[in-house]
């Protein structure tokens, strides 16, 4: 079965409660709120030998302030 584009991104707001101008950052923060302790993202080392890093929603809103606030401070804006 095919899902479009937008039946995904309706799907996505609704079950998040989320507007269109709600930022994917905004998003994480929330998640990391309320299930920070949960799995939001496995990065596979080596498949072969079954090695894995596993990210949680906390995980995820920390880095992504840290890449952030390493982006402001090079002038990005």
């Amino acid at each position: 079965m095919a899902f479009s584009v937008d039946t995904i991104r309706k799907t996505i707001r609704e079950k998040n409660n989320i507007t269109p101008t709600t930022t994917f950052g905004e998003l994480v923060r929330h998640k990391a709120e309320i299930i920070g302790d949960k799995v939001f993202l496995t990065f596979v080392r080596d498949f072969d030998k079954n090695i894995d890093e596993k990210y949680t929603y906390k995980d995820m809103h920390l880095k992504s302030n840290q890449l952030a606030n390493g982006l402001l401070k090079l002038g990005m804006k």
